[in-house]
């Protein structure tokens, strides 16, 4: 099952829009990360 969400990020007053996907199916769980994600994120 593929679900898409729309969502913002505000840094400073500027607003960017994030687009977040989610596919939920059955096997192993595991976790990925696709794009450029700061620094924040890798720990």
């Amino acid at each position: 099952m593929l679900s898409i969400i729309n969502s913002s990020n505000l840094i400073g007053i500027e607003s960017f829009i994030v687009k977040v996907e989610v596919d939920i199916s059955n096997g192993i769980p595991s976790f990925m990360i696709v794009g450029l994600p700061s620094t924040e994120i890798k720990e």
